[in-house]
């Protein structure tokens, strides 16, 4: 008691309440602080992704239908030309582009074994595929010579 009476007279109890005050209001500027440090660190880690997703968003519009399909596991095949002789209609070729999973593809349903050359079992698969389109169109291709698929056009010369 006779402290309480000691730090009145003196002022001391008024500079307690101040100090408690201005502690109470640093502990509050601190939470403040900190809650606003987490609001930084969050959205810079928002932005980091969104920056990274835009990379690759931006990297995948620059890859082939080709590595696109490759890359989603998905089997691929292209007519990159066709090709006719302006000397003989009869002779021509397309140039056909494939993923390896097309291939893989193509083993499973039956066109080739594992140790096949690719192109000779997309050669397969392309045969049948002009073989079906002349039954569709009521016509025969039991008559008709079919060329081989090849990868390597310095073959065919």
């Amino acid at each position: 008691m006779f402290k309480n009476i000691l730090k009145k007279i003196s002022g001391i109890d008024k500079l307690e309440l101040e100090a408690l005050s201005k502690l109470k209001e640093a502990k509050q500027l601190a939470e403040d602080a900190k809650k606003t440090l987490l609001d930084e660190q969050k959205l810079l880690k928002e932005s980091r992704k969104k920056l990274s997703d835009d990379k690759k968003s931006q990297q995948e519009s620059l890859l082939s239908p080709k590595e696109k399909a490759t890359k989603s596991g998905k089997p691929w095949i292209e007519v990159i030309s066709t090709h006719v002789s302006p000397e003989n209609i009869r002779h021509g070729f397309f140039e056909l582009d494939w993923n390896d999973i097309f291939i893989k593809e193509l083993i499973k349903a039956g066109y080739g074994l594992d140790n096949d050359n690719p192109e000779d079992i997309v050669d397969r698969w392309f045969r049948e595929q002009v073989h079906q389109e002349y039954k569709q169109m009521g016509e025969s291709s039991e008559y008709r010579t079919f060329g081989l698929v090849r990868t390597d056009l310095n073959k065919m010369k």
